[in-house]
């Protein structure tokens, strides 16, 4: 997604270094105009444009490190619109800490900013009609994502019993809902 300025002053600069870094590989890039998000409807139409691009059932990657404007937000908020609507799974969202004359950059992950947005829609679901399911996924997910993709813990206990606990609160939920 490039404005008209960003168009003018980048983007054959960036189809060049694509077309080295990508040979041989299946990578496609697809300019896609945006206005300035100088303005609500300008912003709606950004929001637009990004969902309109991503195809149902695709995986998808961020890197926002030089995103403009409000741009990372939207991202942000497009992504979690996208894995419901679209069922598209997020692989990861990424920005880089840009720091002039170091000889290294980190490069942040935001992805579980995303889980965040679960845990939100999770909680307030539970909150207006009592359905605990959602939390309840959340609570297994952790446990399976934290054994296969371990971080280290520093003397911190793994999780034993989130699992169990996660199928408890939808047991319960479940029968609750059936009363």
């Amino acid at each position: 997604m490039l404005t008209s300025k960003a168009r003018q002053k980048y983007w054959s600069n960036l189809q060049s270094t694509l077309a080295l870094e990508c040979i041989g590989k299946d990578v496609e890039c697809i300019p896609k105009d945006i206005p300035f998000g100088e303005t609500e409807a300008e912003t709606w139409e950004i929001f637009d444009v990004f969902v309109e691009s991503i195809e149902p059932n695709t995986q998808l990657l961020f890197e926002i490190t030089h995103a403009f404007r409000s741009i990372p937000i939207l991202v942000l908020l497009g992504a979690t619109f996208l894995r419901k609507a679209k069922n598209v799974d997020i692989q990861g969202l990424y920005c880089g800490l840009y720091r002039p004359g170091e000889p290294w950059t980190p490069i942040i992950d935001l992805t579980p900013a995303l889980s965040l947005l679960d845990w939100l829609t999770a909680t307030d679901k539970f909150i207006t009609t009592g359905s605990s399911l959602e939390l309840g996924q959340l609570l297994d997910r952790i446990q399976r994502d934290f054994y296969r993709h371990p971080k280290p813990c520093k003397g911190d206990p793994k999780p034993t019993h989130l699992q169990s606990f996660g199928a408890t609160i939808k047991d319960v939920s479940r029968s609750l809902e059936l009363i």
